[in-house]
């Protein structure tokens, strides 16, 4: 019981309707301190429930069994089989009894089903256990007796929900002031923060306890320039739009030094040629030579690496190698071998100079400095991009160079069905599609053997080109491959670091899966027949080694792809966060604010946690959706900033930016992962795009027609049950969830 004047209020909760597979049922009590009101929580809505077959698997060995009859329904309760000794996978799991057995899929039964006990590991999903968790604790010798004392234990959902509903709407109630947090060691002056504004003469009212409102300086109120919109930016070969960096270059020097001279937009292509050139053999070659040296080093003197002298004699600079005092012996050239031989014994040596080789060439792409199209080089990657794994953290440059290690479930074996040749109106895309990723080495030409191949097909992208998608499942492969749960940032997660007046700016990852590298294992199973593509190159038709080649990027089907493609993505985003206290930095913050619900002070409008910088502002955010980015700030400067930084950092990586997908910092942004979000008028606001929209309503209008057709083909009086394509039906639900 409470304390004595304390009051109680209960929310009973069954597992089912929050989701879950078993019949648990737990009451959630909050109680309420003397002197508040102590309303009556709120009851949600019962969600759709998880049938016990979705927690089963079918690689457990099981007595066989009849297979039961396909369900008319999925109740939520236990459905017992015919003869009562166990539980279908169409209700529920008894929670309070943990050695029931049930009737599952077994692929060792000859009928395809069988009967068993559940797994621990199948304990711990009921129980909503997280996968990491039941990785980490399986090991354990003590994992059984923990399973079972799980047992008498709500489950997860239970507590998620619970939490939710306490600091949510659930249960009202509570008072403390609102919270706001200085870091240790950072000193906040007042001063500080009142920024010289060119807008009016009146400070904007603060947006929250100690959080500015931002006011529009001269280059927020001047004119945007335009800029190419989506469905443009999707075409490989849109142009750059090159004048959204010339408007901040054109403002921030008349805002520091005055009024540009005549033809200044011609002369800025020097800069970029000059900045080209130092980039390339300065920060790029010079930092990969500085990390052989300290990864590979050569135990010598300096006599000892001299290989060359100077030739005597003339006007004209030459040398020759080293020779010994009696000229007889080639010294110079015998150290140069030894050199080499040693560096090839040690571990890795070759794969990571072959791969900086690769990674060099490509950033020099193929154009002289003289070129006509070598200015095209300092927007685009022509030739394609190889991670600099030498620029990356010491603890990622395994896995940038040789790509993460891959969890198979099994000996996979291979599949060799030929590829099927497209259709002839299709053929001039197609070849569009796979000529550059075989000639930018994406795909390897007779680099190590393959025992297995993908079959591939493509989808439209935009009106005039296509997508191509590497089918991991029908090949059976993604069967034999563990891929984690990941999550990914959606709209909800921008308003954390938006107020109204806030800018947004987008921008796109190039090649987002392509960056990254294959690991080793499973290049050998990702082959690609290409026996019926042709290139009108004679020198590389004449290196094609078989008719079946092999990927050694990470290939958009594979089921794994994503989550380490993204893996990758998100340690670079942290690098380019930096130092939170450098204040030059665009990403600086320096203290915390909290509005947390039930607090005296909450205010709905505001984020819940805000980053604030020493200006008052709520600090920049970078949010990537798989390849979409966007960056958040109070003024177009800043947001603009936000971006180019992390691309710079994504750049200085190997890591491609898409520039011609670049857009102008708006407050009111073209559409990103599906949503519309609007920051001016005064408030924020966020709409499902009209894109998503019609898909929705499209995916909608497809169920029913599946359900229509269904109906129709069945027999009128017959008992079979109603079926219809599974296919179609997964896409909708990926879609529509």
């Amino acid at each position: 019981p409470p304390p004595d004047g304390w009051e109680a209020r209960s929310l009973v909760l069954s597992h089912d309707e929050l989701g879950g597979s078993t019949t648990a049922s737990w009451s959630l009590v909050a109680w309420y301190p003397p002197g508040h009101d102590s309303p009556p929580p709120v009851q949600c809505p019962p969600q759709p429930h998880a049938p016990l077959s979705t927690r089963l698997g079918d690689g457990e060995w099981a007595a066989p069994c009849p297979p039961p009859l396909p369900p008319a329904s999925y109740p939520r309760s236990v459905v017992h089989s015919e003869d009562g000794g166990a539980v279908l996978g169409c209700g529920l799991f008894p929670h309070d009894r943990l050695d029931q057995p049930v009737e599952c899929a077994c692929r060792f039964s000859p009928t395809g089903f069988g009967r068993r006990a559940v797994t621990p590991l199948e304990i711990a999903a009921l129980w909503d256990v997280s996968i990491l968790v039941t990785d980490r604790i399986s090991a354990m010798t003590t994992f059984r007796g923990l399973i079972r004392a799980l047992g008498a234990t709500p489950p997860a959902k239970f507590l998620q929900f619970g939490a939710d509903r306490l600091i949510t709407g659930g249960f009202r109630g509570g008072s403390s002031e609102v919270l706001v947090v200085d870091r240790p060691g950072i000193a906040v002056d007042p001063e500080e923060c009142e920024v010289k504004e060119s807008g009016g003469d009146e400070e904007p009212p603060l947006a929250a306890p100690g959080v500015r409102s931002p006011s529009p300086s001269a280059m927020d109120r001047a004119p945007a320039p335009t800029w190419n919109d989506q469905d443009a930016q999707k075409v490989d070969n849109s142009p750059v739009p090159t004048h959204l960096w010339e408007f901040f270059f054109e403002r921030v020097y008349l805002e520091e030094c005055g009024e540009l001279p005549a033809g200044w937009r011609q002369a800025l292509d020097g800069f970029r040629r000059f900045q080209l050139r130092w980039w390339r053999r300065r920060k790029l070659a010079g930092t990969f030579r500085e990390w052989r040296l300290e990864h590979y080093p050569l135990r010598l003197t300096r006599l000892d690496t001299a290989y060359v002298e100077r030739s005597p004699g003339g006007d004209e600079v030459r040398y020759r190698w080293r020779m010994s005092p009696d000229s007889r012996l080639n010294l110079g050239r015998e150290l140069y071998t030894r050199h080499w031989a040693q560096l090839n014994e040690m571990p890795k040596f070759e794969t990571s100079r072959l791969m900086a080789a690769d990674a060099i060439a490509k950033a020099a792409g193929p154009y002289h400095c003289h070129h006509p199209r070598y200015i095209d080089t300092f927007w685009t990657w022509p030739v394609g991009s190889t991670l600099f794994y030498w620029r990356w953290p010491e603890r990622y440059q395994a896995d940038a160079r040789d790509g993460q290690p891959h969890f198979l479930l099994g000996d996979f074996g291979g599949y060799v069905r030929p590829q099927a040749a497209p259709k002839p109106e299709d053929r001039e895309k197609v070849l569009l599609k796979l000529l550059p990723v075989r000639q930018r080495g994406y795909i390897e030409a007779g680099s190590g053997k393959v025992r297995s191949l993908i079959n591939y097909f493509w989808v439209d992208k935009g009106e005039t080109d296509i997508r191509i998608v590497y089918d991991g499942t029908g090949c059976g492969l993604n069967d034999f491959i563990w891929a984690m749960h990941f999550g990914l940032p959606t709209m909800r997660h921008t308003l954390r670091s938006l107020l109204p007046g806030y800018y947004q700016c987008d921008g796109d990852i190039g090649e987002m899966f392509l960056n990254f590298m294959l690991h080793e294992i499973l290049r050998e199973l990702s082959g690609v027949d290409i026996s019926h593509i042709k290139s009108g190159d004679p020198v590389f038709e004449a290196a094609r080694a078989a008719a079946w080649e092999r990927w050694c990027r990470n290939w958009m089907g594979l089921k794994d792809s994503p989550v380490r493609s993204i893996q990758l993505m998100t340690r670079v985003k942290l690098v380019a966060y930096g130092d939170r206290r450098v204040r030059t930095n665009p990403f600086h913050w320096e203290r915390v604010v909290f509005n947390l619900p039930g607090a005296s002070g909450y205010r709905p409008d505001l984020p819940w946690v805000m980053k604030v910088r020493f200006d008052g502002h709520l600090a920049c955010e970078v949010f990537v959706y798989v390849d979409d980015s966007r960056a958040t700030g109070h003024s177009r400067w800043i947001s603009w900033r936000a971006f180019r930084h992390f691309a710079a950092v994504c750049t200085r990586h190997g890591i491609q930016i898409a520039e011609r997908k670049s857009n102008f910092p708006s407050q009111v942004p073209q559409s990103w992962a599906g949503t519309n979000t609007d920051t001016s008028g005064g408030q924020v606001s966020a709409t499902v795009s009209e894109k998503k929209w019609q898909k929705t309503k499209d995916c909608v209008r497809q169920l029913a027609e599946l359900v229509r057709a269904a109906d129709a083909a069945a027999t009128p009086g017959s008992s079979e049950p109603v079926r219809i394509p599974l296919k179609p039906l997964l896409s909708i639900m990926g879609f529509l969830i």
